[in-house]
């Protein structure tokens, strides 16, 4: 008589832990299902951004943002302003060019950008994937490189920098930072701290419960991403204790960026783009009290550091002072958007595909 009680006590655990198990399966499936529906059917919340040919743009714990798929007939499948990417070759040698807002070019038509103008330099036997994203730093760059772009296989890897604001985006952005030994280590960012870890919660705290909280958090974030200011910090004062880790910090997501490049046995180039104040306002600077010698002094650290850790490197402002074609180099520069005009987009298609037929021409052989 006990051991039938003690096993029909037995049998209705292993009932109850049956229940359970399979009601918590169900549980997961239906958050799995309402992630998909909200990721795919409906959207995930994404917010508008003004730009000149507005875009949307959805939140990300480990890039911060990405621009939204299709959001816009520009906008491709993967998210970047270019034709869909292809995963399989077809014989073309291929190269993702990387950078912010001045490759992504939305001040231009798509065609007019500098990696597409790039394309048409070198020729039918290269593509360029155009993955440069509004406000992107070399930090999310240098994570959308290891997420996105090796996934296409590249044959090269170029990575535009904007030494303007990219040197203050290490530190904003709170991607990276340094452990004792000056090497990258991830760290809880910005978007980290505010935004609910799904697409489901995600969804409803924003689009049905209206949570001003969240909301409010959201713009405060957008206005961070978006409201980029000269670092007038890193030109007056280098030696600063802020100053040397923005610069630490660039040395070190380049130096991450080459070793990649070498382990896929693939050239890595960037390109240092001047501001339209480099070029056209230099009373901007005057007013800033900053002499003219320092005048390039970003630009210049870039190409430094660079040099110190054996990246090849084009300094844009040097070729768009002495060429011969540009009688004033405000020509280069959109003054309302203060983006680079399809001239100047077009000069620097010039400048790198004449850089990579000289010091790569394996690139281009078939």
């Amino acid at each position: 008589m006990f051991n039938s009680t003690e096993n029909y006590g037995k049998k209705r655990l292993k009932n109850v832990l049956l229940i359970f198990t399979v009601n918590a399966l169900i549980i997961s499936a239906v958050i799995v299902c309402g992630e998909f529906v909200v990721l795919k059917l409906i959207h995930e919340p994404s917010f508008p951004d003004s730009t000149p040919r507005p875009i949307r743009i959805n939140l990300d714990r480990d890039i911060l943002y990405r621009v939204k798929p299709g959001s816009t007939p520009e906008i491709n499948k993967q998210g970047y302003r270019d034709g869909d990417f292809r995963k399989h070759k077809s014989g073309k040698k291929r190269i993702v060019f990387l950078g912010d807002s001045f490759m992504m070019g939305l001040n231009v038509d798509s065609e007019q950008t500098m990696p597409n103008q790039l394309e048409e330099v070198l020729g039918p036997g290269v593509e360029v994937f155009n993955m440069g994203v509004l406000g992107y730093g070399p930090d999310q760059s240098l994570v959308d490189l290891k997420k996105k772009a090796l996934s296409y296989r590249p044959d090269m890897i170029i990575l535009a920098i904007f030494p303007t604001n990219d040197f203050s985006d290490l530190i904003k952005n709170e991607i990276f930072n340094l452990d004792k030994n000056k090497c990258l280590q991830r760290q809880k960012n910005i978007v980290e701290s505010v935004w609910p870890l799904s697409n489901l919660q995600a969804f409803f705290m924003v689009n049905i419960f209206k949570n001003e909280e969240i909301i409010k958090q959201v713009d405060q974030l957008k206005q961070l991403f978006f409201g980029d200011v000269t670092d007038k910090e890193l030109i007056k004062n280098t030696q600063s204790a802020e100053s040397q880790k923005k610069l630490n910090l660039m040395r070190a997501i380049l130096r991450e960026f080459r070793i990649i490049a070498e382990q896929h046995e693939v050239p890595f180039l960037v390109t240092i783009v001047p501001s339209i104040q480099n070029m056209c306002y230099f009373g901007f600077f005057k007013k800033q009290q900053i002499p003219p010698e320092k005048f390039y002094l970003l630009e210049n650290l870039v190409e430094m550091t660079c040099q110190q850790e054996n990246v090849e490197n084009i300094n844009f402002y040097r070729h768009f002072l002495i060429n011969p074609h540009v009688q004033n180099t405000c020509q280069l520069y959109d003054t309302n958007g203060w983006h680079l005009t399809p001239l100047g987009n077009r000069l620097g298609a010039n400048v790198i595909g004449e850089y990579i037929k000289a010091e790569f021409p394996n690139l281009l052989s078939q």
